[in-house]
């Protein structure tokens, strides 16, 4: 929540805070391409040892049964729910790290407002209705150009 008297506060806390998340999801990303680098590894040592010992099979190797071996090694498993898991966490910080350039512009458009006097005093019933009727006045004078 913004509180309009304490936006000075909020601002100075702002870039801190979207470099939290920045920070968080740029690390995130970095331990994600390690995982898929860990994994393109480890599917490609299972296909070289399956290449060079057929016998560990009882079936002709084709490309597809090497590729169906290989995804269902628990090794491959693991690192593709890793790499799942780790995928969702950026996909969290990431929206954490919108919603606060969200607060930036909503922060931004606070002030606006508030320099321009929007959450100022209108002044009192009694000067609301003779600026009214001065209006009004102006108003009937303009429509009638030769009275």
């Amino acid at each position: 929540n913004i509180n309009i008297h304490n936006l000075d506060e909020h601002i100075i806390k702002q870039a801190s805070l979207y470099l939290k998340y920045a920070m968080k999801v740029a690390n995130l990303s970095g331990e994600r391409d390690r995982i898929k680098n860990k994994l393109d590894f480890t599917r490609s040592a299972i296909e070289i040892d399956l290449r060079e010992n057929p016998e560990k099979i009882k079936m002709k190797l084709t490309e597809a049964g090497i590729h169906a071996i290989t995804e269902i090694d628990g090794s491959v498993i693991e690192l593709k729910e890793e790499l799942s898991e780790i995928n969702k966490d950026i996909a969290v910080y990431t929206a954490a790290r919108v919603a606060v350039e969200q607060k930036k512009s909503m922060l931004e458009n606070l002030v606006k407002l508030y320099t321009t006097g929007y959450w100022s005093d209108m002044g009192t019933p009694n000067t609301q209705e003779i600026q009214l009727k001065h209006a009004e006045k102006q108003m009937d004078d303009r429509s009638r150009p030769f009275a």
